[in-house]
């Protein structure tokens, strides 16, 4: 029997009507030029309209435009691992890994202003803006160190399960959380007494590295093991569990899109959407092997992720993965 051709067309157009478009699409990756080697973590500086990435085997920080990924320039700090942006103090702190060190940048002319010493490898920080305090995490250790950004100065050692991971101050509960890889676990650091109040396990999700915050509805978001783990910070427990990427490393969350972005090492990108039940999978979009780190651009909603191609001395790029409108 012939269809005919008006019902054709309307089935084609039903067809291309439900046809849901990718939640991401990646853009032509950017050469990062005098480098090598594979970066840590990415920040976005909005103010400045700065992309941070520290780029570790590079011993610099790399610095492009947030809204084009054009290079500006490496600042050479060492081994570096993360950065928190201090912007009442106006300076970048940059955790370093072989050197010990805590590296302090002028945040406007990028030029170093002074070294904190440390007593280990600094890895993930944050910063808690009420009391102008720095929760640095020890690279596969088992100390947070609280610095002061004003002064400059070690004022805590927090002791801790081995192997702090991801770390979020969270403004509405004034709390740190902060993964425990080893233990499958997240611990809640009150900085009245800089001690762990909770304990909090983030089973299925195991060896748990990325961690967002979602500040508003109270739900922190950890990744491992192929899982993401959603927990009401509210009560520690366990709301729900989303099937992601294996090898997932670093996590971020849009608030204005409800979605969590999961950068696996494996060259994929888990897109999830927060749900009032809790979290679901919108797509695995492809992404690059070794992609593991990831920043958002909250002015855009764009994606942000930085590689470098396997090899010694394989050449680096950052990717720009967009909304579509």
């Amino acid at each position: 029997m012939t269809i005919p051709r008006t019902i054709c067309a309307a089935l084609t157009l039903l067809a291309l009507s439900t046809t849901a478009a990718p939640p991401l699409v990646a853009q032509d990756p950017i050469p990062v030029p005098d480098s090598s080697g594979s970066f840590d973590y990415m920040t976005a500086d909005v103010q400045t309209n700065r992309l941070l990435a520290n780029h570790t085997a590079n011993n610099t920080l790399d610095v492009f435009d947030l809204s084009t990924g054009k290079f500006l320039q490496h600042v050479k700090v060492g081994q570096c691992r993360g950065v928190a942006i201090d912007q009442k103090n106006n300076k970048y702190f940059v955790t370093t890994g072989r050197e010990h060190k805590l590296v302090v940048l002028d945040r406007q002319s990028l030029e170093k202003k002074t070294e904190i010493p440390m007593a280990g490898e600094g890895d993930a920080l944050t910063l808690n803006p009420k009391d102008g305090c720095l929760y640095v995490g020890e690279d596969d250790g088992t100390s947070v160190w609280v610095v002061n950004a004003a002064s400059e100065k070690l004022v805590a050692t927090i002791k801790i399960p081995e192997k702090p991971e991801g770390v979020e101050y969270d403004p509405a509960a004034d709390l740190i959380y902060q993964t425990f890889c080893n233990d499958n676990a997240i611990g809640v650091i009150d900085p009245a007494t800089n001690t762990i109040s909770h304990t909090w396990p983030t089973a299925p999700a195991a060896k748990p590295h990325g961690l967002a915050l979602d500040s508003a509805r109270h739900r922190l978001f950890s990744a491992g093991n192929g899982k993401l783990a959603v927990i009401d910070t509210q009560t520690g427990k366990l709301i729900a569990t989303v099937d992601i990427a294996k090898g997932v490393d670093a996590i971020a969350f849009d608030p204005d899109l409800s979605r969590i972005y999961c950068a696996s090492r494996n060259g994929v990108l888990s897109v999830v959407e927060e749900t009032p039940e809790g979290a679901k999978l919108l797509a695995d979009v492809e992404s690059n092997k070794g992609a593991h780190t990831l920043a958002i651009d909250p002015k855009t909603h764009a994606v942000w992720t930085c590689y470098a191609e396997t090899g010694r001395n394989g050449k680096c790029y950052i990717r720009k993965f967009t909304v579509p409108k």
